[in-house]
């Protein structure tokens, strides 16, 4: 009595038994397995070179028939070769990606290898696409002959010296690089004479803003805020900028701001009277308020002094006096707010 096998079941006649039965069962186990790799697709594999076995071809056809893929592995001259190839509409076999491993240095106890990964453009033969060599260093790029650029490309080099550094050329031409030097810093380098460096970000209508730009004599210029959590300084000076500002008119007793900046409101109480809210409040009130105010008459020798009162974190009171006169309404006036 046969015996099914334990994956798909094929039945496997008794030694000695199942007597005019093995046709009909070896028939059933054919057709079996005829089911099975049909449903999947046509694989076979040769050597091209029976006698060493260098190369083996293992080969792919869809249920739907079409054209043969190939994958072939190819040992010879000092290398091996994952190729994957196919067949066009012409049945013309078409190497379309590979990976290399070949030794480079065949010194016996000190060989070196390197691993090549190419691909195929749209025309013409495969190219390079990115090395890796003996000591780990990685060249990536549209096209290279071992490490040597045909066109663009880029370097990384991991676990040096200095720890790393990513460097891009365009053809043999080293243009920019980025490194840590080992002493804590990472570096961004542009290589190009007479060049600078961006950084540029994506804003909320999905264009590019430079944010930060450094020109080639190391000037930077900054397309937005720059906060700092900490003291800012410039050769060594701490720099304080302000906390608030305005610059007002009035007219007809009625206050207009013209601009400003962390200033919601300025409000006339009365006569020389004005009363100034902050838009974000002051983390304290031991702030500096100072100012100017003009009469608007440049031919005026009378003075307007400011005092200011009634400080809060939400904003202050400044009281307009021209000299040996009285409360004043300023034709113009700018205020300043430091600290806070």
């Amino acid at each position: 009595m046969s015996t099914p096998t334990t994956n798909l079941a094929l039945n496997k006649p008794a030694v000695g038994g199942d007597l005019n039965t093995w046709g009909a069962l070896a028939n059933t186990n054919w057709d079996t397995l005829d089911t099975l790799l049909g449903s999947v697709g046509k694989v076979g594999y040769y050597a091209t070179n029976a006698a060493s076995i260098s190369t083996v071809k293992v080969s792919f056809q869809g249920k739907s028939g079409g054209n043969d893929s190939y994958i072939t592995v190819d040992g010879d001259n000092w290398s091996s070769i994952l190729s994957f190839n196919a067949l066009n509409s012409a049945s013309k076999q078409i190497r379309a990606s590979y990976v290399k491993g070949e030794l480079i240095d065949q010194t016996a106890g000190a060989e070196k290898g390197r691993l090549n990964f190419w691909t195929k453009p749209s025309t013409g033969g495969a190219s390079a696409r990115m090395t890796i060599e003996d000591d780990g260093q990685v060249y990536i790029g549209s096209t290279l002959s071992g490490n040597t650029p045909v066109s663009g490309f880029a370097h990384l080099n991991v676990g040096g010296v200095n720890g790393f550094s990513l460097r891009g050329f365009k053809g043999n031409t080293l243009i920019g690089e980025i490194n840590s030097d080992g002493l804590g810093f990472l570096n961004f380098i542009s290589n190009l004479t007479n060049s600078g460096l961006k950084l540029r970000t994506t804003n909320s209508s999905g264009s590019n803003v430079d944010a930060v730009s450094l020109n080639p004599n190391g000037d930077a210029t900054f397309s937005g805020i720059v906060n700092a959590t900490t003291a800012f300084q410039v050769n060594a000076k701490t720099i304080y900028g302000a906390s608030a500002y305005i610059d007002f008119t009035v007219t007809a007793t009625v206050p207009t701001n013209r601009r400003s900046a962390n200033i919601a409101s300025v409000t006339r109480v009365s006569q020389g009277i004005y009363d100034f809210v902050f838009t974000t409040a002051a983390s304290d009130a031991y702030y500096s308020v100072v100012g100017t105010a003009g009469t608007g008459s440049s031919g005026s020798t009378n003075t307007v002094t400011l005092g200011i009162t009634d400080k809060t974190t939400s904003g202050f009171r400044v009281s307009f006096v021209q000299v040996n006169v009285a409360m004043y309404d300023p034709v113009e006036a700018s205020i300043i707010v430091m600290g806070g």
